[in-house]
């Protein structure tokens, strides 16, 4: 019977969560409760058009370690991957290289809305003065966007 009750339980967590599927909608935020994020879509759409001298910059800590796992993590992408926190951020990392990735999420379920405004203000400035939008795509939790550096 004690089985039973566990299949049970775990049959319903399981497929809720593989389904997207979180209870009380009213209540948007719970504690750990994280709706999933379609990290694999992103990453498969950045390494279908990934060129050597792009980096990738990240709003979240979350992604840059999803990315580090899924998207490759061998020497050849060197300091490919950073947490972008400033337009500074992206000027460290940006010499000599030709487009820059913005991988745009949060951890948190609210999106990377709560990111400071002093901090989005920063990287708005520097890429409005130093990049031209080529691309962007909209995935699950995150959004994609693809700036080639100005010469």
């Amino acid at each position: 019977t004690c089985i039973l009750m566990l299949v049970f339980l775990y049959t319903g967590s399981l497929y809720n969560y593989y389904a997207n599927i979180y209870p009380l909608p009213e209540k948007f935020y719970r504690e750990g409760v994280h709706p999933k994020k379609d990290n694999r879509s992103a990453i498969k759409f950045v390494r279908e058009n990934f060129q050597d001298g792009d980096i990738i910059g990240h709003t979240c800590i979350s992604t840059v370690f999803t990315f580090y796992f899924y998207f490759g993590h061998d020497a050849s992408y060197g300091d490919t991957y950073f947490q972008l926190d400033s337009g500074d951020s992206i000027l460290k990392y940006a010499t000599n290289k030709k487009r820059l990735w913005i991988i745009w999420s949060d951890w948190e379920p609210q999106g990377p809305e709560r990111i400071s405004i002093i901090c989005q203000d920063s990287i708005n400035r520097f890429i409005s003065e130093n990049t031209i939008k080529k691309d962007s795509r909209e995935f699950e939790g995150i959004t994609v966007y693809l700036y080639e550096f100005k010469t």
